[in-house]
């Protein structure tokens, strides 16, 4: 029912991403990396995420299927891109979160999900919805089996850097519990694990 849910390109918002739009999102085009001129000239003011498109890095990625990158157009211009890999989450991360606490007695390590790598909008298209809009389609993905196959997913999953964490927070992402390792990442590198639960979406909450 689910597959089927989502078999229409129509789809329905959830809360957590329905907001006022400055642009028209059925207009945004999902296109697979490679390397153009109007890569080089895509600017998000983070040097690394720029860099990860403008050197070897991504075709790397690629090559290697450490991560597959989708290019994000819009009126012919990339206003923004994201890496995606498979990953997953140990239970002690979220075991004090609401709704997790009885995985802790199933026979399961860790749960699955959906590492976001990198997701990054260009400065002259931010704070106009685009970035809600690709973890939105992103979210699809999850439970969408035409495109991302038959295999479990629960969870959307990020490094997110502080500079981020508001924005992640808005669409709905929790911190991980803070662990050790958690706080020497926030202290040596100005990164926390986040993640968002899939079951939580309202539009798929009424299908269940």
């Amino acid at each position: 029912m689910i597959n089927a849910f989502f078999a229409s390109e129509v789809v329905r918002v959830s809360r957590l991403f329905s907001q006022d739009l400055s642009i028209d999102p059925t207009k945004l085009i999902f296109q697979p990396f490679w390397e153009t001129q109007r890569v080089k000239n895509f600017d998000c003011g983070v040097i690394e995420l720029n860099d990860f498109l403008n050197t070897d890095e991504v075709e790397q990625y690629q090559k290697n299927k450490l991560g597959q990158t989708t290019l994000v157009y819009y009126e012919g211009e990339v206003v923004g891109y994201y890496t995606l890999s498979n990953d997953g989450l140990r239970i002690d991360y979220v075991k004090t979160t609401k709704g997790f606490s009885k995985l802790g007695e199933m026979r399961i390590n860790q749960i699955p999900g959906i590492k976001i790598g990198r997701l990054a909008i260009d400065n002259k298209w931010q704070a106009r919805g685009i970035g809600r809009s690709l973890i939105q389609r992103i979210a699809m993905k999850g439970f969408d089996t035409d495109h991302y196959g038959d295999v479990a997913c629960r969870l959307l999953i990020v490094e997110a850097k502080e500079q981020a964490f508001n924005f992640y927070k808005k669409a709905g992402f929790q911190f991980t519990y803070k662990s050790r390792k958690e706080k020497s990442k926030l202290k040596h590198r100005g990164t926390r694990t986040m993640f968002f639960d899939l079951w939580e979406l309202d539009y798929l909450k009424s299908i269940r």
